[in-house]
């Protein structure tokens, strides 16, 4: 998406399929799609986002329907036609968040379950040291 202070300008059409909105709907939109608890129109100072130094931001998208899926944002500032631009790439991130969580639970689950036996638990390194 190229954005010139949260107006969109132009993005690919991976965009309107994650969002589920057309092209002429978000041409011109802002932050509308925006859902991070809080946010006003306006409200992020992109003015502090330098050429050539990319800033990475999470964030929640909105679809048209109203249903929200988290992303990760990389935010790049470009210079076009003597005009500054800010060009972000959003990825959802709903399956890798997904997993994490799994993870955690999983490490907790064997956590509890390590902490709660009467024996003596530990690790061992495949070259035979103990690891502790």
């Amino acid at each position: 998406m190229f954005a010139d202070t949260g107006q969109l300008l132009d993005f690919n059409p991976r965009t309107c399929t994650s969002l589920d909105y057309s092209r002429a709907e978000l041409l011109g939109m802002h932050q509308e799609f925006d859902a991070r608890p809080g946010l006003t129109r306006g409200q992020d100072d992109w003015s502090a986002v330098l050429p050539g130094t990319p800033v990475i931001v999470p964030g929640r998208h909105r679809r048209k329907d109203g249903t929200t899926f988290p992303v990760e944002i990389q935010f790049s500032c470009l210079e076009m036609q003597g005009a500054r631009r800010l060009m972000g790439m959003a990825r959802d991130i709903t399956e890798r968040d997904r997993v994490e969580a799994e993870m955690r639970e999983s490490e907790e689950r064997f956590r509890s379950m390590v902490n709660s036996i009467p024996q003596l638990a530990w690790t061992a390194r495949v070259d035979g040291f103990l690891s502790w």
